[in-house]
């Protein structure tokens, strides 16, 4: 089967119309695109993933303190600070990455940040997958 190109599906008319408009001199145009700044470009909104581990599982860590999974994780993503329960006392603070392991899945980490776990309890875990 073979689709149609963008071109074919788009009106004559509807394409005349975007010809002619980008081709009027700048006086032409209306006043809100001759000197209007350009709009900032969209935010992504951060990756989540598909699934969640409830409890997050505790992940060792090498020498360096870089965590380990079925072997060593490789950060894709700057930290992303989580941080929440500072009005109900369940303190929850949290740096979260997106890792990659050597088996080319990724995976939604995060490290306990000083002050937001119990004694014991701080260090890398594994909150979630991406499909």
């Amino acid at each position: 089967m073979t689709l149609p190109s963008a071109a074919s599906t788009v009106p004559a008319a509807v394409s005349a119309t975007f010809k002619a408009a980008a081709s009027l001199p700048t006086s032409s145009r209306p006043a809100a695109q001759q000197g209007a700044a350009a709009p900032p470009p969209p935010v992504a909104a951060p990756l989540r993933p598909t699934w969640l581990l409830d409890p997050p599982e505790p992940l060792a860590s090498d020498a360096y303190g870089r965590p380990l999974h079925r072997g060593p994780l490789q950060l894709c993503s700057r930290a992303e600070r989580i941080e929440t329960g500072w009005f109900d006392g369940a303190l929850a603070r949290r740096d979260y990455h997106v890792a990659l392991g050597s088996d080319r899945r990724l995976r939604w980490i995060f490290r306990e940040r000083r002050g937001g776990a119990p004694a014991g309890e701080a260090g890398w875990f594994l909150h979630g997958w991406f499909g």
